[in-house]
């Protein structure tokens, strides 16, 4: 039976409005996770079973839902909703319309268009939390307020900030949160001074902040702006690009008569003014070796980052301390010449 050919009339949802059925919607896995173990606390003593859709068969989900003769309250959940075969739909839509009322059901779909039919139909009939990643700071900081409140200690609006700031990943910036609370200790409130103490003045970092310490030829900032940047999630293609960008932004402005004005020739180069104005600045401290170490370096980076090599993230280490060093710290030739071929 195909799932088109169930239907679901309202008078079906009132009656199974007690249902317990939930569905857990996003991509966000702290959320995701935090809600799943609050329905499962709501369900203590209940016996469980997990099933992961992506690797089951069909008659699986049927199987999983029939009532038991040995188990008086049971709890099932269905991971990876959203990589469920199709021929395996109308296994739920047949669940839907005579739901066991001691079986709790919680569905877990990553979000996206797969299965988007399905999650419809269930979100008629369950109990829905979203696990939305959240993007905004402010939803960040909402987060991590209420962290601190489960976690029972108080911390200043500043100190949220600058934690939040720290941390990338939603799963760190929990574990953050519980790590602190246990580590500083009393009951006064966590202030801003002993978060950057505790982060070492962590903040999210992009390959742009990596390419201006390079440029301004920093090489203790370079290599830990671009370790930070992996640890936010950066791509070594990322930090790749953005160092080569600034660089490139630099050529172009090298040979400018002092006296053109940013404005005016902004069009012609395909920058912004501000860009102009950007690279002319940095171009004080850069000699023609160094354009020329620069360009080499890239090139080596360019080769490991498009596949070339196994560890692109090494190679944009080194790139990064060759190039803001002038080549004083990295002075052995690279472990491939490949990319000169490349």
């Amino acid at each position: 039976m195909a799932s088109g050919d169930l239907s679901l009339n309202s008078a079906t949802f009132r009656a199974m409005s007690a249902s317990k059925i939930f569905l857990i919607l996003g991509s966000e896995e702290v959320i995701a996770e935090r809600a799943l173990k609050e329905i499962l606390n709501q369900n203590q003593g209940a016996e469980k079973r997990v099933i992961y859709c992506n690797e089951i068969e069909l008659g699986t989900l049927t199987e999983a839902t029939a009532p038991s003769l040995f188990s008086e309250q049971r709890a099932l959940v269905v991971k990876n909703l959203q990589d469920l075969d199709s021929e395996s739909h109308f296994e739920i839509d047949r669940y839907l319309l005579n739901p066991d009322p001691s079986l709790t059901v919680i569905f877990i779909h990553k979000g996206g268009v797969k299965g988007k039919g399905l999650v419809d139909r269930i979100k008629k009939v369950a109990t829905l939390t979203l696990a939305q990643p959240l993007k905004k700071e402010s939803e960040r900081i909402d987060f991590l307020r209420q962290e601190f409140s489960l976690l029972q200690r108080k911390i200043t609006p500043a100190a949220l900030a600058a934690l939040t700031a720290a941390y990338a990943d939603m799963r760190e910036l929990a574990g953050a949160a519980r790590q602190i609370a246990i580590d500083i200790g009393g009951n006064e409130a966590i202030r801003e001074d002993q978060i950057i103490s505790y982060t070492q003045g962590r903040k999210l970092t992009t390959g742009f902040d990596v390419a201006d310490a390079v440029i301004a030829k920093d090489a203790k900032r370079s290599l830990l702006a671009t370790r930070y940047a992996f640890d936010c999630g950066v791509e070594p293609m990322a930090i790749f690009t953005a160092v080569s960008t600034s660089i490139k932004s630099m050529l172009k402005v090298v040979d400018l008569p002092r006296h053109a004005k940013s404005f005016e020739v902004a069009g012609e180069l395909s920058m912004a003014p501000w860009q102009v104005d950007k690279a002319r600045r940095q171009l004080g401290s850069w000699s023609s070796d160094d354009f020329e170490l620069a360009i080499n370096e890239l090139a080596r980076a360019e080769f490991a980052v498009k596949g070339g090599e196994h560890h692109p993230g090494y190679a944009i280490e080194r790139m990064v301390l060759a190039i803001s060093s002038g080549g004083a710290l990295v002075k052995s030739p690279d472990q491939s010449n490949l990319w000169r071929r490349g």
